[in-house]
């Protein structure tokens, strides 16, 4: 049995469930029948976005299991409310029962809904560093980890301000390919925030993250193609189009900056 689950998790890393997986659907279901979660998650995971109410079953089944990467997932349909009614307490329950089980992920999730205090959660600063250290201890590095620490020095969340610490923390995150850290960065060069300001580093940055379709990296772009920051050649155009980039994914500075400018986008055509 053991040696089944680890070939079906290697198979969920060459044979994308998401995608060239659907020749491998029968015996998976077999499999996920007599027991295994390795199958279970990987039909979830095929399923997730083309039927996410089927995707829930198999992560529930996987859940029910005890495994704790299906209840992270489930915490997070759960949340988004996709293929299952929106209920963010039934959210918190999974990401605590995760955190349980030792997953960096479910803590990320957990310190995160105590930073807005959701889903009956109250808003408890010291739990989110808490929280952050352990995931941190977990998996050391991860890149949601680290920026979500990051914030945490730049605010006082839980322990004492420290730029240069923020800073520190952001830098991972975006060194190890978070796009949204790559804005978070940006802005940190371009307020100076522990380390000197430096706007053509931030430009820099905003252009990676708007390249990887980061919806705040796109206007903060655009705000630099607009205005000429950092040495950047004004380009109306070219910002027009960020604008309109960021405001399609629901950024709301953007959205409003569309409405200003009479830009159409996306959502709503």
């Amino acid at each position: 049995a053991v040696r089944l689950e680890s070939l079906i998790n290697s198979l969920r890393t060459t044979e994308p469930p998401a995608g060239n997986g659907g020749n491998l659907l029968a015996p998976m279901g077999r499999a996920a029948n007599a027991g295994s979660a390795a199958a279970m998650l990987f039909l979830g995971e095929h399923f997730l976005k083309t039927d996410p109410a089927t995707a829930v079953g198999w992560y529930r089944k996987a859940a029910d299991l005890g495994q704790p990467e299906a209840m992270v997932v489930l915490g997070d349909l759960y949340f988004r409310g996709s293929g299952v009614r929106q209920d963010v307490p039934q959210a918190v329950r999974w990401y605590q029962l995760a955190s349980d089980k030792g997953s960096a992920k479910a803590k990320v999730s957990l310190a995160e809904c105590y930073e807005t205090g959701q889903g009956g959660l109250p808003r408890d600063l010291n739990r989110i560093f808490a929280l952050l250290k352990e995931a941190d201890g977990i998996e050391p590095g991860n890149p949601a980890t680290a920026e979500k620490l990051a914030l945490a020095y730049e605010h006082g969340w839980g322990t004492s301000t420290d730029p240069k610490l923020a800073f520190e923390w952001m830098k991972k995150a975006a060194d190890g390919g978070l796009a949204n850290a790559l804005g978070n960065l940006g802005s940190y060069y371009m307020r100076g925030i522990g380390t000197r300001s430096d706007p053509k580093a931030a430009v820099v940055l905003f252009k990676q993250g708007a390249e990887k379709n980061n919806a705040t990296c796109q206007f903060f772009y655009a705000q630099c193609l607009e205005q000429g920051i950092g040495g950047t050649a004004v380009n109306h155009n070219a910002a027009s189009e960020m604008y309109r980039a960021s405001a399609s994914q629901g950024f709301t500075p953007a959205k409003q900056w569309c409405a200003q400018h009479k830009v159409s986008f996306a959502s709503e055509r």
